[in-house]
């Protein structure tokens, strides 16, 4: 539409100037929910945990940047806003990590030699 309209000098430099990372984006997305209820405390934990998962599921170069965006949004510490994106971090390591709770019926030893309840080994194995 820009490049239709205006051509494309003025396309050039909105997209040199007027560009947003979408980290930026979708942290603003997460947020803008919550937006009528920012001025309450149950709402700006709604933000915040909001956030928090939506920065848990980011690259990793990009969560310093949003955690700062978040916590001044916000008005929470850049602490809090840390601890709440790594519980939605651990929130989904439990679930992937573990499927099923250990207990006496599924502790029968596999074929890898490994009880069910028992973590795969990480990394390269021999």
């Amino acid at each position: 539409m820009v490049l239709r309209d205006v051509g494309p000098a003025p396309l050039s430099v909105l997209l040199r100037e007027k560009v947003l990372p979408l980290a930026d984006l979708v942290t603003d997305a997460a947020i803008d929910p919550w937006q009528q209820s920012l001025q309450y405390a149950e709402g700006r934990l709604g933000a915040l945990r909001s956030a928090g998962k939506a920065i848990a599921a980011m690259a990793p170069h990009d969560v310093p940047r949003q955690v700062a965006r978040v916590a001044a949004r916000l008005n929470f510490g850049h602490a809090m806003v840390t601890e709440t994106t790594v519980d939605a971090v651990s929130a989904q390591l439990v679930i992937g990590d573990f499927p099923l709770p250990p207990t006496a019926s599924n502790t029968t030893t596999r074929q890898s030699g490994r009880k069910s309840n028992e973590r795969p080994p990480r990394g390269p194995t021999p």
